[in-house]
């Protein structure tokens, strides 16, 4: 009970955080998980974030009572939002104009994964889940 919020780092080169709130049976959000991730860019385009961000959503619906994971990249970091995807995630929404970064005005995405979606890929590990093995109910 109460607010996980934890950053994990593998090789030093990729960073998760993960904000899962299960305080107060009121709130309304408390079995959903937020998923952020970086990698650094030596590593991009190697697969390796989207076999993180699935082996970790696996873990968060293995281990906390949570029937949702989202995530919420930018609307114009196609590559991040091609991870999502490439883990299973759907986009829920495009949020118009509800981020600033360096003073510059950008949508941002809501993607998210339910549980029951997920479990089909319960079988899969970290290194052979590959997107070929996803199913969708």
């Amino acid at each position: 009970v109460g607010t996980y919020n934890k950053t994990y780092l593998f090789l030093t080169r990729i960073s998760i955080k993960v904000q899962y709130t299960s305080d107060f049976k009121e709130n309304v959000h408390r079995k959903n998980a937020e998923l952020g991730y970086y990698l650094a860019e030596e590593y991009w385009g190697k697969g390796t974030m989207t076999k993180v961000v699935r082996r970790m959503t696996q873990y968060l619906f293995g281990n906390f009572d949570i029937i949702r994971v989202y995530a919420q990249p930018f609307a114009r970091n196609t590559a991040s939002r091609r991870v999502l995807e490439k883990a299973g995630f759907r986009l829920e929404a495009v949020l118009k104009n509800n981020i600033i970064k360096n003073d510059v005005v950008q949508d941002g995405c809501i993607y998210a994964v339910l549980k029951d979606e997920f479990k089909s890929t319960a079988e899969c590990t970290f290194l052979t889940c590959g997107p070929e093995n996803m199913q969708r109910s």
